[in-house]
């Protein structure tokens, strides 16, 4: 229909979209999403700041389905502050790791995948460090997903600069982004 319009094509599609119906989309019944989803992350962040081993209740809750890769994060988990715990101080020592390159002469030419240098990596750890831990010790489950998205693109790319740690940190954050990610 669009090849079959004659003129301008920008001014047409300006049209169409001004006139199109929007009472029909999927996506228009905001109030009632949006009380699901805040129940669902209430609930989360519920379980997730629990100083405890994951109870039967938790597995009940989070994993109605009795979903394998659900199950098996939480076990591997246990208790979710302490895994976050562990991965606050790996991404520290992570960051630590990435200043003590950027001192280093050696260093200075150094490109990462992507013409990436150490002080992008450097601020792209150094944000998520700030971040995950808020000022009242509590942590920000919804950077978990960013947490192991970074630390798999480094794994993943950036392996040859050798920091230590970061299969670890790799693993934790996989195991917490697969319980909070299908929530």
């Amino acid at each position: 229909g669009l090849l079959a319009l004659e003129g301008e094509l920008t001014p047409i599609l300006v049209q169409m979209v001004k006139s199109a119906n929007m009472n029909g989309l999927l996506d228009n019944d905001i109030e009632s999403l949006s009380g699901c989803q805040q129940r669902v992350k209430a609930r989360l962040h519920e379980i997730m700041q629990k100083d405890e081993i994951f109870t039967e209740e938790d597995f009940d809750r989070l994993a109605p389905t009795c979903s394998s890769s659900l199950v098996n994060s939480m076990n591997a988990v246990e208790n979710p502050v302490s895994t976050c715990d562990q991965v606050y101080t790996l991404v520290q020592s992570l960051t630590s790791q990435i200043r003590k390159r950027l001192e280093d002469p050696k260093s200075a030419d150094l490109q990462l995948y992507h013409s990436e240098t150490l002080e992008m990596m450097l601020q792209r750890w150094s944000k998520l460090e700030r971040d995950f831990r808020m000022k009242s010790g509590r942590y920000d489950i919804s950077k978990i997903p960013d947490i192991y998205d970074c630390v798999k693109y480094d794994v993943q790319h950036n392996s040859s600069l050798g920091l230590e740690d970061t299969l670890e940190l790799f693993k934790l954050s996989r195991a917490l982004a697969n319980i909070v990610i299908p929530q």
